[in-house]
């Protein structure tokens, strides 16, 4: 078979943390109906599936590659990866991340007769990241600028150009929403590297957790779950973004006092429910 099993592609794309890619379009959408723009629900839709097949294709590319370059063992304590399990090969998983980036694509294709040059600036450099995160002689996911590159395009790109797309112009403080919303998904890159500090280090990974130190990370966590928060508060809506607050006082809690680092695993999902719960909560603040 050229692509696994469905079943087999699900847990593949990690269904768990593509509320990232989600997130930041929700926000803009409500913003934009917030400034009395007519939606236009065909662009919405291109948006969401663009953004959403990057994001999968860039997990299933770090699958595979991960796999060969031998940073995924038997010894691994990270949730389950489709290629190191032997469920899929690393051929399928490939053949699977090009399907999406192809998706991904066509999406940008109508996109650009929306937004012009910047969509097809930002755009190609998504696909272009989406790959060299985890291939290529300089892998993104390799050193200590992962965190960067996902607030670039989880949090500033994906909410200010989704923006552009759908209203005609750039928001008035765009770069609060993306910073706020690109936050916490930057604590989940780095909470997934601080859990595999050990193996990553053994590995010749050069991450942001590797060059914080276990204590450091820790505390840059915290910031990244707060931070978006003391931000908001500037902003002259109401405070319903605040509903996050709880998730995030719980996943930073875990951050910091378990000993068992395989039970981050399920602060993964809390992590990524915090910021669900944040922008839900902002949504509604704009609506």
């Amino acid at each position: 078979m050229l692509l696994p099993r469905f079943s087999v592609l699900w847990v593949g794309i990690r269904p768990k943390t593509l509320s990232m890619s989600l997130t930041p379009i929700l926000v803009a959408f409500s913003l934009a109906l917030h400034n009395q723009q007519p939606p236009n629900y065909l662009v919405l839709l291109a948006i969401c599936i663009g953004a959403i097949s990057i994001q999968i294709a860039t997990n299933l590319f770090n699958d595979a590659q991960d796999f060969l370059n031998g940073t995924d063992t038997g010894t691994r304590i990270g949730p389950q990866r489709i290629t190191q399990a032997g469920l899929a090969t690393p051929s399928q998983t490939r053949y699977s991340a090009f399907l999406f980036i192809t998706i991904a694509a066509f999406c940008g294709l109508y996109l650009i007769g929306i937004g012009g040059w910047i969509v097809t600036l930002c755009g190609g450099l998504a696909l272009l990241c989406a790959y060299t995160y985890s291939n290529g002689p300089f892998p993104i996911s390799r050193g200590p600028f992962g965190e960067l590159f996902v607030m670039l395009f989880f949090g500033m790109a994906a909410f200010n150009v989704s923006y552009l797309l759908l209203a005609g112009d750039w928001p008035e403080n765009g770069w609060i929403y993306g910073v706020a919303i690109g936050c916490p998904a930057c604590a989940i890159l780095l909470l997934n590297n601080y859990r595999d500090l050990e193996n990553d280090a053994l590995v010749g990974r050069k991450t942001l957790a590797i060059y914080l130190g276990a204590r450091a990370s820790q505390i840059v966590f915290a910031f990244f779950m707060f931070a978006p928060y003391a931000l908001l508060l500037t902003l002259p809506v109401p405070l319903w973004f605040l509903a996050g607050i709880p998730l995030a006082i719980l996943a930073t809690f875990k951050m910091f006092t378990v000993k068992n680092k395989i039970e981050l695993n399920a602060n993964l999902g809390i992590s990524a429910a915090s910021q669900i719960l944040l922008c839900i909560g902002l949504a509604i603040s704009l609506l």
